[in-house]
């Protein structure tokens, strides 16, 4: 939220920590034996496997130094002493509190700026952001929104009793300023989010009344929110005007219009490089050329969908490869079965259909921290079972 060289620092930081405190021959054993931990660096081999094929490798480094947290972090994580259940929620509550604050030093911005930021909105720009990142920081807020329910749900507390209602409250006021704020990348992963949890709901609880009502309340929250708050109505009509303003074969300078553009230059590179992609190193370049032969009046972009960018870089196999990668620490050991990381990853994937959630060092480390936070508790926990079926055996 600070700085990305805070990021780059933490993630150091982590390194050091693991190199100087832990036993690193059994660390790496336990990375070995954790599937979850040895498939999610496939996401940076992917990557480093298309310089086989790539020219420009300056642009491949920079790729690959903003993917290095997938292929060292998994392995620092299984060096570290997994977390206990108290350790990990005090961890995911200090984010929630982080997150309630930068969100407030926001609202309080918009609000003493309201006339001209609402303007804005009509014109595709955005609120700003801590780090002068609003897609990343409304992802965190929506994470934080499901990690604070979950503390809630757990009846947790730091110290006192009466932090476990002022967590409710904390999670409504980060609803509240999620819809203010309007990012609809952040709003799409909050509502696909709902309905995540309620099919987890049902089907392990088995509460089948309490679905039924969630599942109503979620038909109408967008729509009273569509009556209630001016930034949802605004970014609503923009978004339909700019849809039809590209139906008709017009570009303009609107933020939707330009995403457009880029989906469609991105299907031409990947028609052209179907199997095996242009090379990530390259993906820039051959973008790059399109938009200069073709639209020279328009910056470029890479298409907001992580899905087009491996594809196009690294080809159909790639995209495959990355899909598995992505997908097995979720499966592996059922992990869904917890429900904060099956929400996770239903935010993190919806984020994957409208950006490139992990093209930059935000996106990474957002997405590589709070799965393997997720992942070394969910470890020790597993670990506890496997010592104590073998106790009671």
């Amino acid at each position: 939220m600070v700085s990305k060289f805070m990021m780059s620092l933490g993630m150091f930081g982590l390194i050091g920590v693991a190199l100087i405190t832990t036993d690193l021959k059994a660390g790496f054993q336990n990375f070995l034996r954790n599937k979850a931990y040895v498939w999610t660096t496939g996401v940076f081999g992917i990557i480093l496997v298309t310089g086989l094929y790539t020219e420009n490798w300056g642009e491949l480094l920079v790729r690959l130094r903003i993917a290095l947290p997938f292929l060292s972090l998994p392995i620092v994580f299984a060096c570290l002493p997994s977390f206990t259940k108290r350790q990990y929620h005090s961890l995911l509550y200090i984010f929630v509190l982080l997150t309630l604050v930068f969100s407030v030093g926001m609202f309080v911005n918009f609000m003493n700026n309201y006339e001209e930021l609402s303007a804005g909105l009509t014109l595709s720009k955005a609120i700003p952001a801590p780090n002068e990142d609003h897609i990343r920081f409304s992802l965190m807020l929506c994470i934080a929104i499901f990690a604070a329910g979950q503390l809630f749900l757990k009846k947790f507390y730091w110290k006192y009793k009466w932090e476990r209602p002022l967590l409710g409250i904390i999670t409504l006021i980060l609803v509240i300023l999620m819809h203010i704020f309007s990012v609809r990348s952040g709003l799409l992963a909050f509502y696909v989010g709902l309905l995540a949890w309620l099919v987890h709901v049902v089907v392990t609880k088995r509460k089948y009344v309490l679905g039924l009502i969630g599942l109503l309340l979620l038909i109408a929250m967008p729509y009273i929110t569509y009556q209630l708050v001016p930034s949802v109505r605004a970014k609503v009509g923009l978004t339909i005007h700019n849809i039809s303003v590209y139906q008709k074969g017009e570009i303009g300078h609107y933020s939707d219009t330009q995403r457009f553009l880029s989906y469609d230059i991105a299907w031409d590179v990947i028609q052209e490089n179907f199997w095996w992609g242009v090379g990530m190193g390259d993906l820039r370049d051959e973008i790059q050329l399109v938009y200069f032969l073709e639209y020279p009046q328009h910056k470029f972009m890479f298409p907001h969908n992580q899905f087009l960018t491996f594809w196009g870089g690294c080809g159909l196999v790639g995209l495959v490869l990355f899909l598995i990668c992505f997908f097995v620490p979720l499966i592996y050991r059922k992990h869904y079965r917890n429900a904060f990381i099956l929400i996770f990853y239903v935010i993190i994937f919806t984020s994957f259909l409208t950006e490139n959630t992990i093209l930059n060092a935000t996106g990474t480390a957002i997405h590589t921290l709070f799965l393997l936070l997720a992942l070394n508790y969910l470890d020790g926990q597993y670990q506890e079972k496997v010592l104590l079926e073998g106790k009671n055996s």
